[in-house]
């Protein structure tokens, strides 16, 4: 019987080893794995961890239609801790209003609403100026820092203290998105201002982690993850959020209806607008990271956007007001499916403003008159990139 044994191993280095190895990674690295042609669009993951999220934002080049006013900055609005607000339905269907408990609520929340008010303003001015008026920039600014260095709106929430902070969220990331590339601000107020919508945003996200509210609530939450999540370039709060919002457009149905808002009785053509005009910002930004929000279900925000359109027309032909809330999703829509129905619309109340968004016109517009089918909307020329749902 024989014993063999390997030959020992040479300790003698290669002088070409170090060579060859660089020479092999530089080669994996320039030479592209090819996929399959038929799912060439389609790519397994968006962006390394190392990447910035983007945000859909006209940062450099706003459509402004009309003027503002000039306003003078104010000092930066006390800090809010906590909002206690007050429910003011009183029906199982959500869809009777009590007038003083609205009320009620309205001034539990009208400090917070009017900073983020105050910080939309001074964007707005800047924008508006084309870049020249850098005091309005630097006022926004200062009145993030001041409310991110107190630690605002990390306090107690009730139920409905948390609507608030959500829908402001989304508006105070916004405002911040548009100016934090400006290259005149305090680089360390922006970093803290971005640190502070992280942790808020975490905070908004949380009364749902457990999937049982699934309306148009959690649409806002996500359209406030997503925004924070961008600002802070927070990988893991912006999957949450494009989870969340795709699990809203898979409940669009056939018809363009959503069921949970259906069940609002008397209301439920306004929650479906509002819930349409969550999921179209959300839409956005996802557009914006290559997520392709318009494929999903079947294009369901088109269904869901034809559905609450359709409405409107009717409104218009009997006479019926429509109601400023019902037109920011437009903006948002027009830009990346360039449908010609809007533009009657939109040319009618330039510049729109949202209070959860600011001037949406600015801040989403195109141009009208590019709904001609002359090129392909955004929505079809865009790379794909999977993402995984969130299970029902």
């Amino acid at each position: 019987m024989h014993e063999y044994s390997l030959p020992r191993r040479s300790t003698r280095r290669c002088p070409y080893k170090k060579t060859v190895r660089l020479f092999l990674t530089a080669l994996l690295l320039i030479v592209p794995f090819q996929k399959n042609q038929a799912f060439a669009h389609i790519t397994d993951t968006p962006h390394t961890t190392q990447d910035f999220l983007r945000s859909p934002l006209n940062i450099s080049h706003p459509l402004l239609v009309g003027t503002v006013a000039n306003t003078a900055c104010t000092k930066p609005e006390p800090a809010v801790s906590g909002i206690r607000g007050v429910p003011y339905y009183t029906d199982r269907e959500h869809s009777v209003i009590d007038p003083k408990r609205r009320e009620a609520d309205f001034l539990a929340s009208k400090a917070l609403r009017k900073f983020s008010q105050s910080v939309s303003q001074q964007v707005e001015i800047f924008e508006y100026s084309k870049g020249h008026n850098i005091g309005a920039a630097q006022c926004a600014l200062t009145k993030l820092d001041t409310w991110a260095s107190a630690n605002a709106l990390q306090g107690y929430f009730n139920t409905q203290g948390t609507h608030h902070r959500k829908w402001a969220l989304t508006s105070i990331a916004i405002s911040f998105l548009m100016i934090r590339e400006v290259p005149q601000l305090d680089q360390v107020k922006l970093q803290n201002v971005s640190r502070w919508l992280g942790r808020l945003g975490k905070l908004v996200q949380t009364p749902y982690l457990d999937g049982k509210l699934k309306n148009n609530h959690l649409y806002w939450a996500a359209t406030a993850a997503i925004a924070a999540g961008v600002a802070a370039n927070d990988r893991e709060l912006f999957n949450w959020g494009v989870k969340a919002t795709r699990l809203g457009i898979d409940s669009i149905q056939s018809d363009g209806t959503l069921k949970l808002e259906i069940e609002r009785g008397r209301r439920a053509f306004g929650y479906h607008v509002f819930s349409l005009t969550a999921l179209e910002m959300s839409a956005a930004f996802m557009q914006a990271n290559n997520l392709c929000p318009y494929q999903q279900n079947r294009n369901g925000v088109e269904r869901l956007a034809d559905y609450v359109l359709k409405k409107m027309e009717k409104d218009i032909q009997s006479a019926a007001r429509i109601s400023d809330a019902n037109i920011p999703w437009m903006e948002i829509h027009y830009t990346y499916t360039q449908d010609k129905r809007l533009e009657p619309f939109l040319k009618l109340d330039r510049p729109i403003h949202y209070p959860f968004f600011g001037n949406v016109t600015m801040l989403l517009g195109a141009t009208l008159g590019t709904g001609d089918n002359s090129k392909p909307p955004i929505r079809q020329s865009t790379v794909c990139y999977s993402q995984p749902k969130m299970s029902p």
